[in-house]
């Protein structure tokens, strides 16, 4: 048995399960940015490229982690069993405008890259509620040029993130997103990506053996997707994955009032201890 504590799991430059990836040997040496980063840290494309780790002498891999959503504390349940973990697609969309006086320039002449971008926000979010399927939309980053109060914004970027467990949704929702840029008079778009991390499905059998263990304990289980990203999504591309999940108090995460209850945690744990041994008797 082996036991990974990955660094890079949390989103950066480079998006998150950036250690589990360079595992799993998915690190794509033309990513953007990557040489850039890696030199910063002193380090080099060929060393994380070399991380890859040969998977044919394991069986699997299970994960414990916290939801980081409210389902399992609304529903009254202990414990969440994954049925797969969502996609991560994100992009950089940039707009570009006129940059001019705030105050001499009439609201008819403006190219106001600021305006044409809050309208493509707008128009992302409606649509993808209007698709639904549990698609997720997120506008996280923005920045804008100059950056004075004063001036009309010249040039306005911004991060758009869409999460799905499947790829179709999120791909007919940037296809609106483009058809829409053509549609906004006040800026001039260009859309590039920066990330795409595909989806997972979890393994039936390992699944199984987390229900079966969660039955021994007497705890109530219930299946869900996860829609945050996991190092599991990275291994999954390399041999069948499971991951278990625990409550978050008030689906609270990404913030400094994140809790789990010890109870909570030490339940999940002895799941997991259970599974490990019931699958080790399989396997030999």
């Amino acid at each position: 048995m082996e036991v990974y504590a990955f660094n890079g799991e949390e989103a950066s430059p480079l998006g998150g399960t950036f250690g589990s990836r360079a595992l799993a040997g998915l690190t794509d040496p033309d990513q953007p940015l990557l040489k850039e980063t890696l030199e910063g840290f002193g380090r080099r494309v060929e060393e994380i490229l070399a991380c890859r780790r040969d998977f044919s002498d394991a069986a699997c891999y299970l994960e414990t982690h916290i939801e980081q959503g409210g389902k399992l504390e609304k529903d009254g349940v202990q414990l969440g069993i994954v049925s797969g973990i969502s996609n991560i697609v994100r992009y950089l969309v940039t707009a570009e405008g006129q940059s001019n006086h705030g105050g001499t320039t009439p609201m008819e002449d403006r190219q106001d890259a600021m305006v044409a971008m809050a309208k493509l926000i707008v128009f992302a979010d409606a649509a993808c509620r209007k698709i639904g399927h549990s698609l997720v939309f997120t506008a996280g980053k923005i920045q804008c040029w100059p950056n004075a109060a004063n001036v009309v914004p010249g040039k306005v970027t911004c991060t758009f993130e869409m999460r799905n467990v499947d790829r179709q949704y999120t791909d007919e929702l940037i296809r609106e997103i483009q058809a829409a840029t053509e549609l906004i008079p006040d800026g001039r778009f260009t859309i590039q990506q920066l990330i795409y991390k595909d989806s997972a499905v979890c393994d039936p059998k390992l699944m199984e053996a987390f229900e079966k263990a969660a039955d021994s304990l007497g705890a109530t289980w219930q299946v869900m997707p996860s829609g945050a990203g996991h190092d599991a999504d990275s291994i999954a591309h390399r041999i069948p994955v499971a991951m278990l999940f625990i409550p978050s108090h008030k689906g609270i995460s990404h913030s400094g009032q994140e809790y789990t209850p010890a109870e909570d945690v030490e339940r999940g744990g002895e799941v997991l201890y259970r599974t490990l041994l019931e699958l080790d008797e399989e396997i030999q």
